[in-house]
């Protein structure tokens, strides 16, 4: 094989297409025995197309395409035949723009055909397009399959398989093999942190192979946000005061960014700042280039040395092989019609890929994940001509470097290692007493901002409070969602202060809120959005004119000390606050948009397991940004679109944008707030009066309630500067297997309780009231 190999490389009139990996190990197997390649050696990516660098302003100026749709459409560059009139209204939008492109001189195409006299040969890749597959006169394959057998790591959940990786990097480096030789594969970002926190404690360097975004660097951000307010001259001149000693990773930060602004010119950044921005948040630097360290990388590797070792983490059917989805804008059946490969193609020439990297590995271990999520997980299904067979690594807490280890002293196989942790850590103690009072007043030593939703949290479970908010352990959340929520809260603040604005100009206006690693979907969910938000706008309008009621304040924002203790300062911003006059009395209703599943519970709220209305009366009240008035209702309101079957003689979204809560038991002021068809909960008799519903209070009852929130306050107060952060969350209800407050909680890695109805059981008994 590799006599052949060699053989076709040094032929002249030869072009040799190989991957960047191959192409390196024979260019220094070259070197070593000083040997002349005269064939030319390319990449099929020195065959796709290469267009124009302001190419996105081409396209906006043009078509009005932003740049994420835009950049989608170069990968199909190189299948579209610019002569052939395709029935398919997508690959000819495609063909329209290729025609503009080539017509303006914006696009090159380089061709086998300009090395006719060649002879053209695949090395070691199946990855041919297919408008090239008739011009490779010769597929050469350089696989050398291991034939040793492969052992097998089976691991329970993800942290034990760090774990005996960690441990195997340890044997490895105690039978001499240096760091440069032992390679980690397929680790995702959660297996990465634990492994290299591990190795760091250890004493051991570790690099992770992941190219860097530079949109996460502060000199990054510092700069979008002066282009934005000031303009580019000023933002270059922010650049220009940053930059420091040539070699640090600011600066390289900052030449890529001037390579950016050089390719489009002052003229064009200062036109286009949303294509600029576009372009600087979708650049990444490649990882720092360390020597004699454990490489880690996130996938499976593509080159590989005899003498070096690997360990091969989640070898499960869920990761290895990865997966392509048919998501394109051109579907699996419109790739067919220009001979673009498929994802059906991909996924069998990716299972074949792997399977022959895994062959050709010679000094190769498999971990593998039984369970995660409580979800049980297989063993990748590839088809290896090397026998699998399932070993242990066996725990050394003597000689091992990772202190977490001492736990397993008795352990010999992993697979029953979940009892043997168990037993040996301390037993459960709901009391949080591990950091010192005065080390946490030290977190405490600035005004304490409590919430409606830092409150209830509290309640759901101290812990959890205190390592959110106290700790600031927690992270950026950037989600469809909360863009979502805060565009459509924009939107209707604007309705009700009457402001006039296009719908579609404030959405596009928008996109540099919608998620960062989404942003190549804007321009599909755009149109979409647009439409979904009207008909939002449409429903709360309709039920606002049915209303007597007038908006007195829109996204209020109220915050003041608490009068018990200023260490603590009250805060809450309320969607929407309604008053009117009724025979002298002033009548207030407060509203809460929900963007997400919320809805209003009876018993959540009488338990105080819901208090964010109440909070909202409570800030009203105490603020006295009004006076001498009565509550008609506290209501949550749903703004987001649900599915929905349209219905002959009846709106079926009429229910869904209902105001959702409690109301005064008074009939002529809740018929002034809204009929009955928008107030769930509440239906009339045919005298007029309520018929019997627990949505109804008094204001005697709801008097009561408001001050129930003083008590809350009140104790929350008192625990928290007591430090009195005990986890324990609510109690378990019939027929669930986990508290409410464990459901979703971010933090159950770093609790004893983890979720297991087990332990919770002992501190939360379920009685025959919960029935």
């Amino acid at each position: 094989m590799r006599e052949k190999a060699i053989n076709i490389l040094t032929k002249s009139n030869t072009i040799v297409f190989m991957n960047q990996s191959d192409r390196i190990k024979y260019l220094k197997e070259a070197f070593n025995e000083h040997l002349l390649f005269a064939s030319k050696i390319l990449s099929f990516n020195d065959l796709s197309c290469e267009v124009d660098p302001i190419y996105y302003i081409f396209m906006k100026k043009n078509f009005g395409y932003g740049p994420a749709f835009s950049n989608k459409l170069i990968s199909y560059f190189n299948y579209i035949d610019c002569s052939i009139t395709y029935n398919n209204s997508k690959i000819l939008l495609v063909q329209d723009v290729l025609k503009s492109l080539i017509e303006a001189e914006m696009i090159r195409f380089p061709r086998l055909n300009n090395y006719e006299s060649y002879l053209k040969v695949a090395f070691n890749d199946k990855r041919i397009p297919g408008y090239l597959t008739d011009e490779i006169d010769e597929i050469f394959y350089d696989i050398k399959p291991s034939n040793k057998s492969l052992p097998l790591i089976e691991c329970n959940t993800s942290t034990i398989q760090t774990m005996m990786c960690a441990e195997e990097i340890k044997n490895l480096i105690l039978n001499e093999i240096p760091l440069d030789s032992i390679h980690v594969m397929n680790v995702d970002e959660v297996d990465e942190y634990q492994l290299s926190k591990w190795l760091k404690d250890a004493g051991i360097p570790s690099v992770y192979e992941k190219n860097t975004p530079i949109h996460g660097f502060k000199i990054t951000k510092d700069f979008i946000l002066e282009y934005k307010n000031n303009g580019i001259l000023s933002a270059i001149e922010l650049l220009q005061k940053n930059s420091k000693e040539e070699f640090c990773r600011q600066n390289q930060v900052i030449q890529t960014i001037f390579k950016v602004i050089n390719q489009y010119g002052v003229e064009y950044c200062q036109e286009f700042s949303d294509i600029i921005c576009y372009e600087i948040d979708h650049i990444t630097l490649p990882p720092v280039s360390l020597q004699n360290v454990i490489h880690i990388y996130p996938e499976v590797i593509q080159s590989i040395k005899d003498d070096d070792y690997y360990l091969l983490l989640n070898y499960n059917d869920k990761t290895i092989p990865r997966t392509y989805k048919d998501d394109d804008y051109l579907s699996d059946k419109d790739k067919q019609d220009i001979y673009m490969e498929t994802s059906i193609q991909k996924n069998i020439l990716e299972k074949e890929h792997i399977t022959n990297l895994i062959e050709r590995m010679k000094n190769l271990k498999l971990f593998y994940v039984l369970f995660d999520t409580g979800k049980s997980l297989k063993v990748a299904e590839l088809e290896l001509s090397r026998a699998l067979f399932k070993t242990d690594i066996v725990i050394d807490s003597e000689n091992s470097y990772f202190k977490v280890m001492s736990y397993l002293q008795a352990h010999q196989n992993h697979s029953s290692s979940l009892p043997l942790i168990y037993n040996e850590y301390p037993r459960y103690d709901s009391k949080f007493n591990y950091l010192s009072n005065d080390t946490i007043q030290k977190y405490m030593n600035s005004i304490i901002k409590l919430s409606a939703t830092s409150i209830e949290m509290f309640l759901q479970c101290p812990f959890r409070y205190f390592l959110k908010y106290i700790l600031r352990i927690s992270n950026h959340e950037d989600s469809f969602a909360i863009y979502y929520g805060n565009i459509t809260h924009k939107i209707l603040e604007l309705i009700t202060r009457k402001v006039d604005f296009e719908l579609s100009e404030l959405v596009y206006e928008s996109r540099s809120y919608f998620p960062e690693s989404e942003q190549y979907k804007f321009e599909t969910y755009m149109p979409v959005l647009v439409v979904k938000l009207q008909i939002v706008i449409n429903n709360i309008k309709k039920i606002r004119d049915e209303s007597k009621f007038e908006p007195l304040a829109s996204e209020a924002t109220i915050e003041f000390l608490y009068p018990k203790d200023n260490r603590f300062s009250i805060q809450g911003k309320i969607d929407q606050i309604f008053v009117k006059t009724i025979e002298e009395q002033l009548y207030m209703s407060i509203v809460d948009y929900k963007t997400g599943n919320t809805s209003f519970k009876y018993d959540e709220f009488i338990n105080k397991h819901q208090i964010q209305l109440l909070m909202y009366l409570y800030l009203v009240r105490k603020s006295k940004i009004l006076s001498d008035f009565q509550v008609s209702g506290l209501y949550y309101q749903k703004v987001s679109i649900p599915k929905y079957k349209k219905e002959k003689d009846k709106d079926p979204l009429q229910k869904h944008f209902s105001y959702d809560g409690i109301s005064l038991r008074n009939e002529s002021v809740v018929s002034m707030f809204n009929s009955e068809e928008n107030m769930r909960g509440i239906t009339y008799k045919n005298d007029g009066h309520f018929k019997a519903s627990n949505r109804l209070f008094d204001k005697q009852e709801l008097d009561r309630l408001e001050n129930d929130i003083d008590i809350i306050l009140n104790d929350v107060t008192r625990k928290i500067v007591n430090s009195q952060f005990d986890i324990t969350p609510f109690r378990i209800y019939q027929n669930t297997k986990i508290s409410k407050s464990c459901e979703y909680c971010e933090y159950e890695a770093i609790c004893y309780l983890k979720n297991k109805k087990t332990h919770l059981e002992d501190i939360t008994e379920v009685g025959e009231d919960d029935e």
